[in-house]
């Protein structure tokens, strides 16, 4: 990750307009190798950031895509929820140290991280590899041989190359998982304690977790008008209070809601 000078920037970055002022009001993209002039897309389907895609076309540039996220005070799925924009220090430190943490326990896997191109702490903003498609809705592909997930779902056409592909792609997203759980529990290695003193402080995610999987679970019932006794509702009050509780004080390992 390179380092740059920090400005603070006082336009609306949840909006491209915003986001289009701010790539054209700092050194930033200099830096990261990108030129004016800027496209800028919304991306979709996030839950706690405002997403963009960054794409140039200078010749000059020695970078054409990234991916940018704006970490507002609040979750954008809740915005009723408060959320400290600090949740991004764990991203940009899961970014630059867990590769080369989990590597003595998932060797064999192919799967990587995108690479972290900048990360300005003062305005919440993190830039960062693109390696997906194009999510904006046009079916456009970044990469010929990239697909989302969904869309392979969805295709008429899966042939059975596809599906060996769709279980390799399992496969390691299944060595990854099985090497940070791994790398979280194994307390006494150097790089695994250095990744557990960071992650396992990251209240604000497991409270946001608790707070959107169970907050509005009794609410939600009465909205849909879903009948149940009183003893069940105090059986499910402690069901909620009891997993909550777990959610915030299991320090077991580490899991990919500790920095994502």
């Amino acid at each position: 990750m390179k380092s740059f000078p920090e400005e603070r920037f006082d336009g609306n970055l949840e909006t491209e307009a915003g986001i289009q002022h701010y790539l054209h009001e700092n050194v930033y993209m200099n830096i990261a190798g990108m030129a004016s002039p800027f496209r800028i897309t919304s991306i979709k389907g996030g839950s706690t950031n405002y997403t963009y895609r960054i794409t140039c076309a200078a010749s000059s540039a020695t970078q054409t895509t990234m991916i940018l996220k704006y970490a507002p005070e609040y979750a954008v799925i809740t915005p009723d929820i408060p959320f400290t924009p600090e949740r991004q220090d764990f991203e940009a430190f899961a970014m630059q140290e867990l590769t080369s943490a989990i590597h003595p326990f998932a060797s064999t896997t192919i799967v990587t991280l995108p690479q972290l191109i900048f990360y300005d702490r003062l305005n919440h903003i993190l830039t960062m590899e693109d390696v997906g498609s194009d999510a904006t809705g046009t079916g456009k592909m970044q990469e010929s041989s990239t697909i989302s997930f969904g869309s392979f779902c969805k295709s008429s056409s899966i042939t059975s190359n596809g599906v060996a592909i769709a279980s390799r792609v399992g496969t390691e997203l299944g060595k990854f998982l099985f090497g940070l759980h791994q790398c979280g529990r194994s307390m006494g290695l150097s790089e695994s304690n250095k990744l557990r003193e960071t992650f396992l402080r990251n209240m604000p995610a497991r409270k946001l977790d608790v707070d959107t999987t169970f907050g509005g679970i009794l609410r939600s019932l009465d909205q849909f008008q879903v009948v149940y006794t009183a003893d069940e509702k105090r059986i499910l009050q402690r069901i909620i209070q009891e997993t909550s509780f777990e959610i915030m004080n299991n320090f077991e390992t580490i899991i990919m809601g500790d920095f994502w």
